[in-house]
């Protein structure tokens, strides 16, 4: 990021989680909002075993966590199984639950806000299971008022896109875009390893029952995916062909919701 945006350092950070109050806030940045999405499915995935790993920085004040005994058995659970079940569905306030929607909403009242890193967890600000239409709504008009997003499943297009929409040398960014893929489909997932980076496709490995269950937990996140997928092709004129099928069952039937146990 530091390369291509030609920036002062603190202007071109390239990493952490910012929400929508605090990139919009008057005298925080200067430039355009740009952001990535992922399928959610992925998503998760890639949290929870990033949290299962060991060297998580899950203390960091822009991950939200706000409940340390969900985060204890998550993190640190030998039982595996458990502390997925417990990762789904400990607290139904988590702000792993529609992570991506919640940023783009945002939550945090700016960058030095009363609410900013501190009190109840961000996902309480929230009704999911409720108001979903009014939510994807909401994060499709912020995602229509950037300059560009990209999808991180569709990595070398959005890198291309990013490029050509800010100005960067497209070249020197395909370039960097080709060197930093990440290769499908190569490994087998064992849900039993505190894996710490995968090259594969979650979705080609995870059953269809936990498939299904991360969707219903993220529809919001699941549906903005999707429109935000459809508009990226429109928008920037960039094909975005996944390696695996990202729209599953959960859009088609409900699946019985379990009770937060944390």
């Amino acid at each position: 990021m530091k390369k291509f945006c030609d920036q002062p350092t603190d202007a071109c950070l390239g990493a952490g989680h910012d929400d929508w109050s605090q990139v919009t806030e008057n005298g925080t940045y200067h430039g355009s909002v740009v952001t990535l999405l992922r399928d959610p499915v992925e998503r998760i995935m890639s949290e929870f075993f990033w949290l299962r790993g060991g060297d998580a920085e899950s203390s960091r004040a822009d991950w939200d966590f706000r409940n340390k005994t969900w985060l204890g058995i998550v993190q640190n659970a030998t039982d595996v199984e458990r502390a997925w079940d417990v990762y789904l569905h400990g607290d139904e306030k988590s702000p792993s639950r529609n992570r991506q929607t919640m940023y783009l909403l945002g939550f945090r009242g700016g960058r030095t806000g009363e609410r900013a890193y501190d009190g109840e967890s961000p996902g309480a600000a929230y009704r999911w299971d409720h108001e979903p239409g009014k939510y994807v709504r909401w994060a499709m008009e912020r995602l229509e008022a950037m300059k560009v997003y990209g999808i991180t499943d569709c990595w070398t297009p959005s890198m291309r896109a990013v490029a050509r929409q800010l100005g960067w040398d497209a070249r020197a960014v395909e370039d960097f875009t080709a060197a930093s893929t990440p290769e499908y489909g190569k490994h087998a997932i064992d849900m039993s390893a505190p894996a710490k980076s995968v090259g594969s496709s979650w979705r080609r490995n995870l059953s269809r029952q936990k498939i299904f269950e991360i969707e219903r937990l993220n529809k919001v996140d699941l549906m903005v995916f999707r429109k935000a997928l459809s508009r990226f092709t429109e928008r920037f004129g960039e094909a975005c062909n996944l390696p695996y099928e990202p729209f599953g069952p959960v859009m088609r039937a409900p699946l019985e919701k379990k009770p937060a146990s944390v």
